[in-house]
């Protein structure tokens, strides 16, 4: 995240941690991030942005399948 200004970070659960999501928000982005669930403080999450991750995750594990593209 240093040298770029994106608009939306998308990460998994496991990200959750505070002052990942502060810098993130600091630098004027939104943080896409589910909160763990045992956390007190629950944020709410734009459940069509989050798909995406889960498209492009899928997507690069696909690809990881074809030797030419792994290596």
């Amino acid at each position: 995240l240093a040298d770029h200004a994106p608009e939306v970070v998308i990460a998994d659960r496991g990200y959750d941690k505070k002052a990942l999501v502060d810098v993130i928000e600091a630098r004027g982005a939104e943080a896409v991030i589910p909160t763990q669930r045992n956390r007190a403080e629950q944020r709410e999450v734009d459940p069509h942005l989050y798909r995406e991750r889960n498209v492009c995750e899928r997507f690069w594990a696909q690809a990881k399948q074809y030797r030419r593209v792994a290596t």
